[in-house]
C-alpha cells in the first residue's frame, strides 16, 4: 500500500516537473522570438536611418548663370541626418530603345560633378538651406545638339553615408516630350518650386511645386 502511494506520488511529481519545464521552455522560446523580433526591428530602423536620403527635382530648369551663359539646373535636397560628402553626379542625354533596356547615352558635363559636401538639415538655422544643392551644366552648341537628338535627360547621383558607409544611387529620367525642361529658375528653399521666365498661362506655381514626399 505504501509502495503504491510512493509510486503515485513520484509519477505526480514527474508530471508537475514536466509541465513546469515545458512551460518554462515555452516562455523561453517566446521571449527569444520577441527579443529577436525587437532586435530585427531596431536594426532595420537603424539601417534605414544610416542610408543616404536624397530627393531630386522633378524638372530640369534652363536658365542663365551670372555671366549670362545658358545653363540647365537640377536641384537635390539632402534629407539624411548627416552631411553627404563628395557625392558623384552625372548628366546624360539619352534615347531609350523601344525593345529592351539598351539606350544611347551622351554625356553632358556638369560644372561640379563631385561637390565637397551637401550638408544635413540644420533646424537651428531655419532661414538657411544648407541641405540644398543645385547642379548645373553649361549648354553650348554641342550640348544643344546632344539634347535635340535624344528623347530624355538622365541625372544620376551616387552618395555614401559618412557613418555606415552605405552607398546608394539616385536617378531621375526627364522626358523632353513630357515638358520636364522648363525655362526659369529654382526658388530658394528646401523645395522644388520654380519661377518661370515666360508667362505661360497653361502652367502655374502649384503645378511646378510638388509635395516633397511625392517628388
Amino acid at each position: 500500500m505504501l509502495k503504491g502511494a510512493i509510486t503515485v506520488s513520484s509519477c505526480s511529481a514527474a508530471i508537475v516537473a514536466s509541465l513546469f519545464f515545458t512551460h518554462a521552455t515555452f516562455l523561453a522560446v517566446v521571449t527569444g522570438l520577441v527579443s529577436g523580433l525587437m532586435a530585427s526591428v531596431i536594426f532595420l530602423l537603424l539601417l534605414n536611418d544610416l542610408q543616404p536620403k536624397l530627393r531630386i527635382s522633378h524638372v530640369i530648369v534652363r536658365g542663365k548663370d551670372r555671366r549670362g551663359g545658358n545653363r540647365i539646373f537640377v536641384k537635390v535636397i539632402n534629407q539624411t541626418r548627416a552631411d553627404i560628402l563628395q557625392p558623384r553626379a552625372t548628366l546624360h542625354a539619352i534615347t531609350i530603345a523601344e525593345l529592351g533596356e539598351r539606350y544611347i547615352a551622351e554625356n553632358i558635363p556638369l560644372a561640379a560633378e563631385s561637390p565637397m559636401i551637401i550638408e544635413r538639415v540644420n533646424h537651428k538655422r531655419p532661414g538657411e538651406n544648407p541641405n540644398v544643392y543645385v547642379f548645373s551644366a553649361k549648354i553650348g552648341k554641342e550640348e544643344e545638339e546632344k539634347i535635340s537628338r535624344n528623347t530624355s535627360i538622365r541625372f544620376r547621383i551616387i552618395s555614401e553615408h559618412p557613418v555606415s558607409g552605405v552607398k546608394k544611387i539616385f536617378e531621375r529620367i526627364y522626358s523632353l516630350d513630357a515638358g520636364c525642361l522648363l525655362e526659369g529658375r529654382f526658388r530658394s528653399g528646401a523645395h522644388f518650386g520654380v519661377d518661370l521666365y515666360s508667362a505661360d498661362s497653361a502652367r502655374n506655381d502649384a503645378s511646378i511645386e510638388p509635395d516633397l514626399q511625392k517628388a
